[in-house]
């Protein structure tokens, strides 16, 4: 099923005008390995006014992660975010995250999920470590500014973030996903450019 086949086909009001970036804000243990909303909420609005959709997938418990992106999104810009956390079945966030032209995400099952699928994706890694839990592909890109590992249940910084993953900036991550859809473009023409 093409990309666009599996639009028309989700129950989830997903529009075919626009390309998907997915993003999955959320991560086991809390804030502490998330990259904060307000991050993911600077880089949706950048998306969104490039001619974006953005799709928040996670799990019931990253629900309230993805309504605090969409609210700081002014209401022009939140037309075009959805926050799919808690609501799809894992084999319809498989097909979704499958349809999407990049992944940007944290340290998380889902960030496996598209690796899997070969998805241009960049993973935002901060206590934890990619040295043991890495996406298995060569469309990742992993910014990590610390080294080590770090055994952290709980951030040092404010709202419970780590501060690592504070410092990672809307910017690195934005020119990250061109590099990698560019670079994804140019070796399948059919693929998943910008």
């Amino acid at each position: 099923m093409s990309p666009t086949q599996a639009l028309r086909r989700s129950p989830f009001s997903l529009s075919s005008e626009r390309p998907m970036i997915g993003f999955c804000p959320g991560a086991e243990f809390g804030p502490a390995k998330r990259w904060p909303h307000y991050h993911y909420a600077e880089l949706a609005k950048q998306l969104i006014d490039e001619g974006y959709q953005v799709v928040l997938f996670g799990s019931a418990k990253d629900h309230e992660a993805g309504n605090e992106i969409l609210a700081a999104l002014n209401t022009e810009q939140q037309a075009w975010c959805r926050n799919l956390a808690g609501e799809t079945q894992l084999d319809q966030a498989v097909i979704l995250i499958a349809a999407c032209k990049a992944i940007v995400t944290n340290d998380s099952g889902l960030m496996h999920v598209a690796a899997a699928l070969n998805r241009p994706l960049v993973a935002l890694y901060g206590p934890s470590s990619p040295d043991f839990t890495p996406p298995l592909s060569h469309k990742a890109r992993v910014i990590r500014l610390i080294t080590g590992y770090h055994k952290v249940r709980k951030g040092d910084a404010a709202e419970g973030y780590h501060q690592s993953l504070i410092d990672i900036t809307p910017q690195r991550v934005l020119e990250e996903l061109i590099v990698r859809t560019r670079y994804c473009y140019k070796r399948k023409p059919d693929g998943c450019g910008f």
